[in-house]
């Protein structure tokens, strides 16, 4: 091998050499900027998710505390609602009491007129009188406590559609 060398001129060696050291030394430079830019990319990819963490984490809040505030309003319609029925309940409970007494108070007046004070009377043969006194007492015999039931009916659905549209229009 060096009866090879000898026959070809130093400086060709020399030359061959130098560019070979400097072709490797481009491809060390080029190995280096590789892995310079990988670093970088790396670093801005970990500052990237960071921040993108940071939103997920600021949208959720803001997203509990919108929950947390329709809660709030929903609440406070139930319970708005709940007091509306229950006043419905006392309306209709009321004006039960009140028929109660204005049937207490037909029956005296009633007794009074057939001159029964303390007990009834068998009723006498053949068609009814048909009094006024007589139809009143059938009207609230009959229907009063139909329409009592009615009216405590209506107003427990009036308060409670109220209660759902005023719900609905608070989660808006």
């Amino acid at each position: 091998m060096t009866r090879l060398l000898d026959l070809v001129p130093r400086w060709l060696l020399l030359a061959l050499l130098a560019i070979a050291l400097a072709v490797a030394g481009v491809e060390r430079a080029q190995v280096l900027k590789a892995r310079a830019d990988t670093a970088n990319a790396q670093r801005d990819y970990a500052a990237f998710r960071s921040t993108q963490a940071e939103a997920g984490r600021l949208a959720e809040r803001a997203a509990r505390a919108q929950e947390a505030t329709w809660r709030t309003a929903f609440e406070k319609e139930a319970r708005d609602g709940q007091a509306r029925i229950d006043l419905a309940r006392a309306d209709a409970d009321r004006a039960g009491a009140a028929l109660d007494g204005l049937r207490r108070q037909l029956s005296a007046v009633l007794a009074a007129e057939r001159g029964t004070a303390g007990g009834a009377q068998p009723a006498a043969a053949g068609p009814a009188a048909g009094s006024a006194l007589d139809l009143l007492a059938d009207m609230l015999s009959g229907g009063g406590t139909a329409l009592v039931d009615l009216a405590r009916f209506a107003d427990a659905a009036h308060a409670a559609g109220l209660t759902c549209q005023r719900s609905v229009e608070a989660l808006r």
